[in-house]
């Protein structure tokens, strides 16, 4: 049991899409933006983000909460089962980058095309591709993984999960469902960049006798590996958010020897990038009653015709 637990296997096909610690580590820490001068403008983002998480302005919605009725589609007695009746169930913490809003958007709507750009980087993730049904899957030697959503609107994403997995001292193939419910909110503050702040929120459920018991027996490192494993999936996307603002030329280049597909869906991936490629004209910072107070008036000297007429000797 003790190399079970060892080899993940009761979330090993969650982490079928990279080892992204890595990636974490080569470039920075996702939650906080580092800049060697920051100017007036970013003081102010640093402010705003300060902001966002010491008032947890984004809370992860508990699954009461969800909107239930609105959830459709062939999976939606699964996800709800998966959501009302839990085996492990984790709430991520808020994570906030500086992304474009409609750019942060289109990839998390494409996550086959944030594999492409993360195997293009040099990371070895598994290749995610579109199914004819709308959802994606994700496929390695052990185990494959299947995901739909199953409800979007404003800013809420819910996304249900099918995974399955072989591990080599198992006879059966492990068999999760998990629901994976996003929410995410953009801001642009006048003189700094766009604002991403979103939060994960899991749920899991499995048949496996197997799973089950490993739950049982090791209840807190099945804590720690799902949670792992949202985090995991947060940087998935924002770090390539992130990579994609910073390198609008490269992501350009990258999708244009990739694909010549000329549908609507890659045309407005084409004008975002287009449009994060075009030089940003320096902000011009206006002084600020509050940063520069006004100082006190001044009595205006009186004009020569208002004095009164003086005696001619």
């Amino acid at each position: 049991m003790r190399r079970l637990v060892h080899d993940r296997c009761l979330l090993a096909a969650l982490l079928m899409l990279a080892p992204l610690a890595l990636v974490d580590r080569a470039f920075g820490q996702a939650s906080s933006v580092t800049t060697s001068a920051p100017s007036q403008g970013r003081v102010e983002q640093a402010r705003v983000e300060r902001r966002m998480i010491v008032d947890d302005s984004l809370p992860a919605p508990l699954a009461e909460r969800l909107p239930l009725d609105l959830i459709g589609g062939p999976h939606r007695e699964r996800a709800i089962e998966v959501l009302q009746n839990p085996q492990l169930h984790h709430r991520g913490p808020a994570e906030v980058f500086s992304c474009d809003a409609e750019l942060f958007s289109w990839l998390i709507n494409h996550p086959d095309w944030v594999s492409q750009f993360w195997r293009e980087v040099g990371f070895p993730v598994e290749e995610v591709h579109p199914m004819r049904d709308g959802g994606y899957t994700c496929r390695e030697e052990r185990g494959m993984a299947r995901f739909h959503t199953v409800y979007e609107q404003d800013d809420l994403r819910i996304i249900y999960c099918y995974l399955e997995y072989r591990h080599p001292l198992l006879p059966r193939k492990l068999r999760v469902e998990m629901v994976l419910v996003h929410r995410y909110r953009t801001m642009t503050r006048s003189g700094s960049s766009p604002i991403v702040i979103h939060r994960l929120e899991g749920y899991a459920r499995s048949k496996n006798l197997s799973i089950r018991a490993l739950m049982k027996i090791s209840r807190e490192t099945s804590d720690e590996l799902f949670e792992r494993t949202l985090k995991d999936l947060m940087l998935y996307f924002s770090l390539m958010g992130r990579v994609i603002q910073q390198r609008p030329t490269w992501a350009e280049q990258t999708f244009r020897g990739l694909t010549q597909d000329e549908s609507k869906e890659m045309a407005e991936f084409r004008r975002i990038l287009v449009r994060l490629n075009q030089p940003v004209p320096p902000q011009i910072f206006a002084p600020s009653e509050i940063d520069y107070p006004r100082p006190p008036a001044v009595a205006t000297p009186p004009v020569l015709s208002s004095l009164p007429d003086a005696d001619v000797k």
